[in-house]
């Protein structure tokens, strides 16, 4: 779904969402990709969204996901992973995952429902407060298989200044929020 709304100019946003994904980058036995790969510092209400493609022989049993320094995350979380025959004739993406933690932040699910071989899963998280200082915050991905073996890799995520980039355009705007 979509929702619109106008934009203020005064002070921090209250809320921004590139769209730009990362390029994808192989972790292991997985191919890993972040979006947006930036937002604005002293933002509130930021959705970052890691997408992971299983690779690899086993299945995916966790994801976890250490924050780098100054980012607040509230406990909102959403996953979604196209599951296989069984228990999921028709293959529709469910959201089955719980997540759990802080330190690091950890997506974890039932035997059945994890990230088969050649399968996508994605793993939002919401920001209630990104750093207030620029420059570039490394996730630290944590990709663990139902055999125990895990993968680990930094993720880059650009902070930058407020209106910068073109992510907040001088003056009152409409802008469009996507929900996916």
């Amino acid at each position: 779904g979509s929702a619109t709304g106008t934009g203020q100019t005064g002070g921090n946003p209250t809320h921004t969402t590139p769209t730009t994904t990362s390029a994808s980058n192989s972790l292991g036995g997985f191919t890993v990709a972040v979006a947006p790969v930036s937002t604005n510092a002293s933002s509130g209400n930021e959705e970052i969204q890691w997408s992971f493609l299983n690779e690899g022989c086993a299945s995916v049993s966790s994801v976890s996901i250490l924050l780098p320094a100054g980012w607040t995350w509230g406990g909102d979380s959403y996953s979604l992973v196209n599951q296989i025959n069984p228990p999921n004739p028709d293959n529709i993406a469910t959201e089955t995952w719980t997540v759990a933690g802080a330190a690091p932040i950890v997506f974890t699910t039932s035997a059945g429902r994890q990230l088969a071989n050649g399968q996508v899963g994605i793993f939002d998280l919401l920001f209630t407060g990104t750093p207030a200082a620029t420059g570039v915050s490394n996730f630290t991905v944590t990709i663990t298989d139902t055999n125990g073996a895990s993968d680990t890799q930094a993720v880059p995520v650009t902070v930058n200044a407020y209106n910068t980039g073109g992510a907040n355009a001088a003056g009152t705007e409409v802008w469009r929020e996507d929900f996916r």
